[in-house]
Formats: structure tokens, C-alpha cells, sequence
């Protein structure tokens, strides 16, 4: 189940909590995404880059690290 889209017009709230809703919103589709691949699918490269989803899925975590 993914966390549902923020709601642009809703009341004033601070800047990083819009922000970390979005991450939240991306970050539970890209769970839901990737939750039903089997082990081979996530290292099959899929993309146009080369990546396999689970390099896309590495590289996303780092980022959100950073």
C-alpha cells in the first residue's frame, strides 16, 4: 500500500515536513514497485542505463542518505 500523494492546498505546514511527505509518498512506490520481483528480476537490467532495479534501488537509498 503506498502512503497517499501530499495534498498541495492543504493548511501551511514547515518546508521539511512537505518535503519529507514526498519522500515518504516516492519512497512507498518504489517499495510497492519492486515488492512482487522475483530475486532474478531485480538484477536483470531493465533500463536504458544498464541499471538493475536493485542498483536503482541502492543508488535511491544512498541519495536519500546523502
Amino acid at each position: 500500500m503506498t502512503v497517499p500523494f501530499p495534498e498541495p492546498s492543504g493548511p501551511p505546514v514547515p518546508r521539511a515536513e512537505v518535503l519529507l511527505g514526498y519522500l515518504d509518498y516516492f519512497r512507498s512506490l518504489v517499495v510497492a514497485k519492486v515488492q512482487g520481483l522475483s530475486d532474478a528480476q531485480l538484477r536483470v537490467s531493465l533500463l536504458s542505463s544498464g541499471w538493475t532495479v536493485i542498483e536503482l534501488v541502492k543508488h535511491l537509498t544512498h541519495v536519500e542518505h546523502r
